[in-house]
């Protein structure tokens, strides 16, 4: 996998590096077939980090559609820098379509499809693509966002050690000790298990739960250079009509250049 350098982005810049350079337009690979996924031994969270994981499922995991407004704080340890930008993003399910947008001052599109991601810089007019050679690493350009809107218990399980202040009682002081109720808000901590952690976008990742409508408040997490990444939600909407050209390549310029990731590894 890559890793981030300069331009950042919440669901990719995790795992890769974007590195700049010219190439011609490229169609997208067809995606493999489904792969196995890896034989973990699998420890079962507690009974109410469970519960809390299929509240969220029964909430909103039959939700057709989603859209966020939110502000997203980096601190890049690399370049010794905080960034703080706004933006976007959209979700769509059946297929699974993802859109992240965030404005000055980096302007990017991020789109993850079933069979690729792809990251559209806007101050060098390139969208740099990646398809994916697995259904996980589709996967795990998901997870980091879209926890708190109900994704599958037992796919969280399989690929995650998880504690909650629902369940234990170090998670539930963390809260308390944030200046929470752990009456009305609820934390979640999720940790790669160790066969997964190589090609994970984040090593510790903590989502604040809001009960009053059981959405995701915050996010927080760090990538694998030690890099933190806040995201507050502002305004969440569910269920509305998502026009199809959100999550097409005709949403970025047609005089764009494309760069194949995998052309520069």
């Amino acid at each position: 996998m890559f890793h981030s350098l300069k331009y950042h982005l919440i669901i990719s810049a995790l795992g890769m590096a974007w590195l700049l350079g010219g190439a011609g337009a490229q169609e997208p690979i067809p995606p493999p077939a489904p792969a196995a996924p890896p034989t973990l031994a699998v420890e079962q969270p507690s009974s109410g980090t469970l519960e809390l994981l299929r509240e969220l499922e029964r909430r909103h995991g039959n939700q057709p559609t989603i859209r966020a407004e939110f502000e997203q704080h980096r601190r890049d340890e690399i370049f010794d820098e905080d960034i703080t930008a706004r933006g976007q993003l959209w979700f769509k399910r059946n297929p699974d379509l993802f859109r992240y947008d965030l404005g000055a001052p980096q302007p990017m599109i991020t789109l993850v499809r079933q069979d690729a991601i792809y990251v559209y810089v806007e101050e060098f007019n390139q969208v740099q693509y990646l398809n994916f050679e697995s259904p996980q690493e589709y996967q795990n350009q998901l997870h980091t966002l879209m926890l708190g809107f109900g994704l599958k218990p037992e796919e969280l399980v399989r690929l995650y050690e998880i504690q909650s202040s629902e369940g234990e009682a170090a998670a539930r002081e963390e809260l308390v000790g944030m200046g929470l109720d752990p009456a009305a808000k609820a934390l979640a901590i999720l940790r790669p298990r160790p066969a997964l952690r190589e090609d994970s976008p984040f090593t510790l990742l903590k989502v604040i739960i809001d009960k009053g409508n059981w959405l995701p408040e915050k996010i927080w997490y760090l990538d694998p250079a030690e890099n933190e990444m806040t995201v507050r939600m502002e305004r969440i909407e569910m269920g509305m009509e998502l026009d199809e050209r959100l999550f097409t390549r005709a949403t970025f310029p047609a005089n764009a250049t494309y760069i194949n990731k995998r052309d520069v590894l």
